[in-house]
């Protein structure tokens, strides 16, 4: 199964369309766990040549076996790529592997919306506080 830019097929796992994904992903230092979700972990990773930081967002593709996730996933990827907003964490580039697929983003520090909202009762921003930030 091949979900990267859009393709799926089911290729043997032999198929040499891994290879250059594989060594470029080599060129990352993985680091701490920043978030975890139902189909996906992001890591810290740091660009061993340039040292800049960024978070990866990785897809276990054993997780992906359902075609709605799978869609879900080259969705994902095609509108985080057409996305160029100072709000929004920006992708840079998507990687795959036999088991998974990288997208390597921009870090963003100070923590997630989620969490912030889990700090509220009900967890539920009063209205001027969620104003502020949609603003």
């Amino acid at each position: 199964m091949i979900l990267y830019e859009g393709r799926e097929t089911d290729e043997d796992s032999d198929s040499d369309e891994y290879c250059d994904s594989e060594s470029e992903l080599e060129e990352f230092a993985f680091g701490e766990e920043l978030g975890q979700g139902a189909y996906a972990v992001v890591k810290h990773a740091i660009h061993n040549a340039t040292g800049e930081k960024f978070a990866i967002k990785i897809y276990d593709k054993s997780q992906l076996t359902d075609i709605n996730r799978q869609r879900s996933v080259r969705r994902e990827i095609k509108l985080l790529e057409r996305m160029n907003h100072s709000n929004i964490a920006q992708i840079y580039h998507s990687y795959e592997t036999e088991e998974h697929v990288y997208l390597v983003m921009e870090l963003v520090t100070g923590g997630s919306l989620h969490g912030y909202l889990k700090s509220f009762p009900n967890r539920q921003l009063p209205e001027e506080e969620a104003r502020r930030i949609f603003f």
